[in-house]
């Protein structure tokens, strides 16, 4: 799994983003109970355990499009001067 995760995580980002992948898998089969058990008092806290590390995996995401776009800026600038 670590090979498709690096092109969109940072390498120092790979556990937060395995953890949040077991925080939402976590919540998922709690919802996927509650459904079946009928069990709806609690779904606003299920959908909040749910959106928490999708929410996690996107910030990290964009960390490392923003890390790839600096890296990809600053590589221009240096060849435009140097090059």
């Amino acid at each position: 799994m670590h090979n498709n995760l690096k092109s969109h995580y940072r390498d120092e980002d790979l556990s937060l983003v395995e953890t949040a992948l077991g925080q939402f898998l976590v919540a998922s089969k709690k919802a996927e109970r509650m459904i079946e058990n009928a069990e709806f008092e609690h779904k606003q806290e299920v959908v909040s355990e749910i959106l928490e590390p999708i929410e996690n995996i996107m910030m990290l995401n964009r960390r490392k499009i923003e890390e790839d776009v600096t890296t990809q800026a600053m590589e221009y600038v240096r060849n435009y001067y140097h090059g």
